[in-house]
């Protein structure tokens, strides 16, 4: 009973600062961010390349530019992406420079509005140059890391893809949505009008949580209203069905590595249920029974049924880790540790294999995520913010 009044007090806890978060947000778009909104400043950097290819990519760096980001921009322009970098209030020279040898563009812009503010200025500029050839243009942020190398295969394929709209993980919650840290769309699609009145009508809040509703819930709906519907690369489903495609002795100590803590302590649960019925402990036991035998058959099942509950949630923070360790995924979301409620040690398990090129960037990767705090370990407070989509 505590349980359900505890979950009760969070939930009008959450309603209320998100009430006020929506509140102070509007406020300070209107009396602060719009009043002194100036138009972007536009720096030249590499010539542009015939491909027809974009990229228009929301930054937003401090001192120093990221290498791992210039590996990311590098590797978009290597593949015939013309990228157009927009970064999120002032910029150094020195920084501008470093971006000016990968990119065909670069927007320094007024503070606020979040990433989406930055890709709304990306496409009225890309939408305003004249006698260019579009066929495809992506959009992309600098909150994920990349691995070079899987980026580069990720490229070579979605450049020959003719679909309408690309994306990578979706999500069901708060409502259906594909995630928008990157995706992609045609020529068409981009330069309908349609999709440009979109961007002109929306309002760049720096409100997260008007980032995901405002944003990615209702872009993602005004496309499916005009009959465009997203290839999803890397859906809850085809990740399930690669997990468990390998040998069954392997399915619970990945998971079990790989999860993060809510899955895990699902995945116990489970375990333990079924060691009651002195059939399940699987593959820990020293005569695991025989894969495909119906015990088996049944524990790895209620596996698949747990990963399905938990994926409407978040794609990319529930099966990051699982989707690079099988799938080649090039991406590793930086929140994973704040938010995705992920350990440190299980990230440095997955990055470890990173190899050649892409092991250069790791002593970064390493640094970032040990410096990251975790909502685990915050007062209710704290958490109440993250759930109200504050932080």
């Amino acid at each position: 009973m505590m349980g359900i009044f505890s979950q009760i007090f969070a939930s009008l806890v959450a309603a209320i600062i998100r009430a006020i978060a929506a509140t102070y947000y509007q406020l300070k778009y209107y009396l602060v961010e719009r009043p002194q909104r100036r138009p972007p400043v536009i720096h030249q950097g590499l010539p542009t390349q015939s491909t027809g290819l974009w990229a228009i990519c929301a930054i937003y760096q401090r001192k120093r530019v990221s290498p791992n980001l210039l590996a990311f921009l590098a590797t978009l322009r290597d593949a015939g992406y013309n990228v157009i970098a927009v970064h999120n209030g002032p910029l150094g020279e020195s920084l501008i420079t470093e971006l000016k040898s990968v990119c065909q563009t670069i927007m320094v812009r007024s503070p606020g509005g979040r990433d989406f503010g930055s890709h709304k200025f990306g496409t009225e500029y890309l939408a305003g140059l004249k006698d260019l050839t579009i066929n495809q243009v992506i959009y992309c942020n600098d909150s994920v890391f990349v691995r070079p190398s899987g980026l580069k295969d990720l490229l070579e394929k979605i450049r020959q893809m003719p679909d309408e709209f690309i994306a990578l993980t979706e999500s069901f919650e708060p409502r259906y949505h594909v995630q928008s840290w990157f995706i992609a769309f045609n020529g068409k699609t981009f330069s309908a009008p349609f999709f440009l009145e979109f961007w002109q009508n929306y309002k760049p809040l720096s409100y997260r949580r008007h980032l995901i509703i405002g944003g990615e819930v209702k872009l993602t709906r005004w496309l499916l209203r005009h009959d465009i519907y997203p290839n999803v690369l890397y859906s809850g489903d085809a990740t399930i069905r690669q997990i468990f495609a390998g040998d069954e002795k392997q399915i619970v100590p990945e998971l079990i590595m790989f999860s993060n803590n809510q899955i895990y302590s699902d995945i116990s649960n489970i375990l333990t249920s079924r060691s009651k019925t002195n059939d399940a402990m699987l593959w820990i036991s020293p005569n695991p029974p025989v894969p495909g035998s119906p015990n088996n058959n049944h524990t790895v099942k209620m596996l698949e049924r747990l990963l399905a509950d938990h994926a409407i949630a978040n794609e990319m923070n529930l099966f990051n880790l699982l989707l690079m360790k099988f799938m080649n995924f090039p991406f590793l979301k930086k929140d994973l540790v704040f938010k995705g409620g992920y350990h440190f040690v299980q990230i440095e398990r997955v990055v470890e294999e990173c190899h050649g090129a892409d092991a250069q960037y790791m002593t970064e990767i390493r640094g970032a995520f040990r410096s990251r705090d975790t909502i685990r370990y915050r007062n209710w407070f704290y958490k109440s913010l993250a759930a109200a989509g504050v932080i």
